[in-house]
């Protein structure tokens, strides 16, 4: 089989219906002009975007995301018969085709509100998406200035870029390249319109628009070849050649052989087997289907490739499983169970998408209605694992409370805090507090075990570690044995100082204000019984905290109350809680803003008293009943 006359091979021609009768306005959308400019886009770009635009724009920005989605026709146009391959220019490397006046009669979107979704294009962006009968994306090779492409848009029907909405067109500033009159929208880069034709626009990033037009005048390159090939143009095409970054390509894959698994060592030769890569998703509700086909240089090359896929697929499903199976209580029989369900169906899904191989042309097909199973236990394993995340960080709170109980029981004992180490004679530190403190956590069978004239590490104290407390533990998997999380927050204006004795009437700043236990981040465990604690860093008080719940960590202050923190919190607002008398006001609305900003409501915050196990309890319902609305 010719590796280029694949499109009939693997999608039949579809039958094409009649076109509806003309409508009124017609322009396409600036947006498109982003998506298409940057390879990094669809989030991070937009985003950024999203960020510097005006109201009006931000209105024309969400109608004109529209024109490139299949919507429901009122009218019928002369459907597209090929791509504009005299357009695509030697140096592209891949291209995306969508044609919305095909999509838009797809029966499947016939349960959409076209009719309110046409009217916005209208009102906003001055655009019928009925009347675009293609939008080429084009991307050719990286250089200095970052990534470069453009895009073609054809229309059925004379469509000049003047008719734009006015609060479209008036970001856009008219111009020249290479002779040729564009309209530029003044970004970094520049993103430029050109009107090529009654019919036809072509934008570009930089002066990449003169490269499409000036490729009419130019021998094709081995894209433009592929896209003479495309049959069919319902759904969304996709269309790679490899041989322009292959010389780039090999050598980074050789470059990064030392991060690839074991397994698939054998992807460093990707570039050298692959001639090109054509995609063909068909859109639907719960029966999509995505036809993905390599073709290879030969048959050999078709062949190792093949292998790949299927180890690639095992070893990403062995991955899965394993991050599905972490942090499952074996308990939980709602919870294995959903692991096991979710094994049976990705063994299935994984069998359905194995690769077929015909000459030299691999093909992988993704089909919707087998893999909705899997995107059923996609959505309910986060809400599984939410739940055991919850009930986790209720445990880890209860601990830290525990903690706090057991700090005030000393004090009330020995009119003083715990030193943050039992020392000997001459003061070197030998044991933990979090072993002072034990009688008070109903372990004084165990305090009584250890030598504490001895240090942390000797033969004999050494033996306890393993018989770490529960209290100290931490609700994950990553520690060893005997370490926690645990420590206390040690500097010269913290609750905790090195040589010095802490009273409660010395926390001027208020009990409530300051932090005296906390959570840090996993890599900074220490064994349970070692005299190691976390070094508050004035310069950078977030230092040494992480995420050792989903996003965030917990502290107890003074008052036995435990806080969630996002690990996104206000540095400097955070910093406050770290001084025992530094006469700060604590601006606890802008912590709980830093919370729900980056994680949603989290449990245990702000409380004033010390909670029983019965009020976490009722904390994680009403967070699962939050996630639910």
């Amino acid at each position: 089989m010719s590796r280029l006359a694949i499109d009939s091979a693997w999608f039949p021609p579809q039958q094409t219906k009649p076109k509806p009768p003309a409508a009124t306005d017609h322009s396409f959308i600036r947006i498109f002009f982003l998506l298409v400019s940057n390879t990094e886009i669809p989030l991070v770009k937009l985003s950024a975007f999203l960020s510097s635009t005006t109201k009006a724009s931000l209105r024309s920005l969400a109608a004109a995301a529209v024109a490139v989605l299949p919507v429901a026709a009122t009218a019928q146009d002369a459907a597209p018969t090929k791509l504009p391959a005299q357009l695509i220019p030697a140096d592209a490397v891949a291209a995306v085709y969508v044609s919305p006046s095909v999509n838009l009669k797809l029966p499947e979107y016939e349960m959409m509100p076209l009719e309110v979704l046409q009217t916005a294009m209208l009102e906003h962006v001055g655009i019928d998406p009925y009347h675009i009968n293609g939008v080429t994306a084009v991307f050719g090779m990286p250089g200095p200035m970052g990534p470069i492409g453009g895009a073609i848009i054809e229309f059925n029907e004379d469509t000049a870029i003047e008719s734009l909405k006015p609060e479209i067109l008036n970001e856009f500033e008219p111009g020249e390249i290479a002779g040729l009159k564009v309209y530029t929208m003044p970004a970094f880069p520049p993103i430029s319109v050109h009107q090529l034709d009654s019919k036809t626009w072509v934008a570009g990033v930089g002066d990449y628009v003169k490269n499409i037009v000036n490729a009419q005048q130019e021998p094709p390159g081995k894209l433009a070849e592929l896209a003479t090939k495309v049959t069919s143009f319902d759904g969304v095409t996709v269309i790679a050649s490899v041989d322009l970054i292959r010389p780039m390509a090999t050598p980074m894959l050789q470059q990064m052989q030392p991060m690839i698994p074991p397994p698939l060592q054998d992807a460093t030769q990707v570039a050298e087997w692959l001639d090109s890569i054509y995609i063909k998703a068909k859109p639907g509700f719960l029966d999509s289907k995505v036809a993905i086909s390599f073709i290879a240089k030969d048959e050999a090359s078709a062949q190792s490739l093949e292998k790949l896929i299927n180890d690639a697929m095992a070893f990403g499903t062995e991955m899965a499983l394993a991050a599905a199976n972490e942090g499952v209580d074996p308990e939980d029989q709602i919870a294995v169970a959903f692991v096991k369900y979710f094994e049976r169906i990705s063994n299935v899904i994984s069998d359905g998408m194995r690769p077929k191989t015909n000459g030299s042309v691999v093909r992988v097909n993704i089909d919707g209605i087998t893999a909705t199973p899997l995107l059923m236990a996609g959505f309910m394993m986060p809400a599984v694992t939410r739940a055991q995340v919850v009930a986790g960080r209720a445990q880890a709170a209860n601990n830290l409370k525990q903690v706090a109980i057991a700090m005030h029981n000393y004090h009330d004992t020995y009119r003083k805090m715990p030193s943050p180490a039992i020392t000997d004679d001459d003061d070197e530190p030998l044991l933990s507090w979090r072993v002072a403190i034990l009688p008070f956590l109903g372990e004084q069978a165990l305090y009584e075990q250890f030598k504490r004239d001895e240090p942390w590490n000797s033969p004999h104290n050494i033996r306890l570690i393993e018989r770490m407390p529960s209290v100290y533990q931490a609700p994950s998997d990553t520690l060893a044995p005997g370490e926690t999380v645990v420590q206390l927050p040690i500097g010269d204006k913290a609750m905790f100082s090195e040589g010095k004795e802490t009273r409660f009437r010395d926390i001027l700043d208020g009990t409530s204000n300051t932090i005296m236990a906390i959570e840090v981040a996993p890599e900074n465990a220490v064994p349970w019984t070692k005299p190691a604690d976390w070094e508050v860093n004035p310069e950078d008080p977030m230092d040494g905290l992480g995420a050792i719940h989903q996003e965030g960590f917990q502290a107890v202050t003074g008052d036995g109350a435990v806080h969630f923190f996002s690990e996104f919190v206000d540095a400097d607002e955070f910093a406050k809680l770290l001084t025992r008398d530094g006469r700060e006001v604590v601006n606890w609305d802008t912590l709980r803003a830093d919370i729900h900003r980056h994680n949603g409501p989290m449990i245990g915050f702000g409380e004033e008293t010390i909670e029983t196990e019965v009020e976490l309890e009722v904390d994680i319902i009403e967070v699962l009943q939050e996630d639910e609305e």
